[in-house]
């Protein structure tokens, strides 16, 4: 504004009556001020036209030099205030994290039913069109095929050998069913009841079955519907229904056992232990006794006669108070067949070798024999002797040495939880790593609204 042809006590009179500031005296001298003296008037109107456009200029966030100065002082001290009385910013964004985590936990183990039960739906439609597929063999041929060499006969009559491989079997990429050999070449017309006549049935890679689906497995029957059961007849589950196996020899199982038995003289009992596993016709592989852990411990570890399995285990558990006693079988009748073929074909071969004109090389022939005949005698032995470990703690079992070993125990079986809790954080740490930047700006950037400078800012001052 201009102050062309005003005294600086006529300018002063004029802001304190433009401000309110005047009494009643000095109201009237500037009104007689305005109304005598032209260049007041023209002031006092300049005045009110800059008031109206500082305010415009605040309301509308036109950039000024010369009020954005102004502005900038009271933006520097509103977030600062603002935020003593409200949250930190990382609050929120670890507040957030914190409920994607939790999502993350809750919908993870649902994700893996889903994938579970998707995987159990394609397995029965894979087995459904299998049998199938094997009675339409039977339609053609007029019998069903052999239970060893089925999935090579009925292989015409599908395009796919991916039918044959259960999605949950993880320890294998080959044949996930097996045929029931009661079935093996049969007629549907011979068979008495084909809605209750199982034909195909899951099984592992060592031709047992397998319940891969919930405690249960997939079955097929002879008239071709398939369902979940949860058990086999008892003479199937022991037959050998997979490729290579024989159904009429007997299953041969390798036994391992372990056992833990609390002893009152530690001295005595260990010996007794090795005069037992020696009249039981058994052989000591490992005696040691050590006194210098709490408790003392005696261990034992003899191989004794399959037949003499069961009387060798009582006589130790009578030594003192039976803890623990485990038996564990592995059934190994496909492995021996396997061998007896394979050592039974490379003899054929060299008897056509010597009785040929010219004959083969003896060395790889002898080397492969060699080789079918150890395997045979491995496996000959695992079944035919058993071997048994045995712990033989010294003292009362309700000590605190005891108490220890229980403890050691649990902090052992707490080692699943904590595989599952560290799963989750790694999960939470992912999640904070590839979204907490940006989640950070998207809250910064909504939390600037507060630095908006209110529409009354700057009234009442001069």
């Amino acid at each position: 504004m201009t102050s062309d042809g005003l005294t600086p006590e006529q300018i002063a009179l004029l802001e304190d009556y433009l401000d309110g500031r005047c009494d009643a005296e000095g109201e009237t001298e500037a009104e007689e001020l305005v109304r005598t003296t032209p260049a007041a008037g023209d002031w006092l109107d300049q005045a009110a036209a800059d008031i109206c456009a500082y305010r415009d200029v605040m309301t509308r966030r036109v950039e000024s030099v010369s009020v954005a100065e102004r502005v900038m002082e009271r933006v520097r001290i509103r977030p600062r205030l603002k935020r003593e009385g409200g949250s930190s910013p990382w609050l929120t964004i670890g507040l957030s994290a914190a409920v994607c985590g939790v999502l993350v936990v809750i919908l993870f183990p649902v994700f893996g039913k889903d994938r579970h039960k998707a995987r159990q739906t394609s397995c029965l439609s894979n087995l459904r069109m299998v049998a199938q597929v094997v009675l339409s063999y039977e339609e053609r041929t007029g019998s069903l095929p052999h239970h060893q060499r089925w999935p090579d006969q009925i292989r015409p009559y599908h395009r796919n050998d991916q039918l044959l491989h259960c999605p949950s079997d993880a320890g294998s990429e080959g044949i996930s069913y097996a045929m029931n050999p009661a079935l093996s070449e049969r007629s549907l017309g011979r068979v008495a009841n084909p809605a209750e006549a199982i034909l195909l049935y899951e099984v592992d890679g060592r031709g047992q079955p397998a319940f891969r689906h919930g405690d249960g497995m997939h079955v097929a029957f002879a008239d071709g519907h398939v369902k979940w059961v949860d058990e086999l007849p008892a003479g199937l589950a022991r037959s050998s229904g997979v490729p290579g196996a024989s159904a009429d020899a007997e299953a041969e199982i390798a036994y391992d056992a372990t056992m833990e038995v609390w002893v009152e003289d530690l001295g005595e009992a260990l010996p007794a232990a090795e005069a037992a596993a020696m009249q039981r016709d058994g052989l000591i592989l490992v005696s040691r006794l050590d006194r210098t852990t709490r408790p003392p411990l005696g261990e034992l570890v003899c191989r004794v006669p399959a037949d003499q399995r069961t009387e060798a285990m009582a006589e130790f558990s009578q030594l003192g108070w039976l803890a623990n006693r485990r038996l564990e079988g592995e059934d190994v009748t496909l492995q021996t067949r396997q061998a007896e073929r394979r050592l039974e074909r490379i003899r054929q071969e060299a008897g056509g070798s010597e009785s040929s004109a010219a004959p083969s090389p003896a060395g790889p022939d002898v080397a492969s024999e060699d080789r079918a005949v150890d395997t045979l005698s491995e496996l000959a032995s695992r079944t035919q002797m058993t071997t048994i470990s045995l712990r033989l703690p010294e003292g009362d079992p309700t000590d605190e040495g005891s108490l220890a070993s229980s403890l050691a125990s649990a902090a052992a079986a707490s080692k699943t939880g904590l595989v599952a809790g560290l799963t989750v954080a790694v999960w939470l740490l992912s999640f904070i790593w590839l979204w907490g930047p940006p989640l950070g700006v998207w809250i910064w950037h909504r939390r600037r609204r507060l630095l908006d400078v209110p529409a009354d800012f700057g009234r009442g001052e001069g």
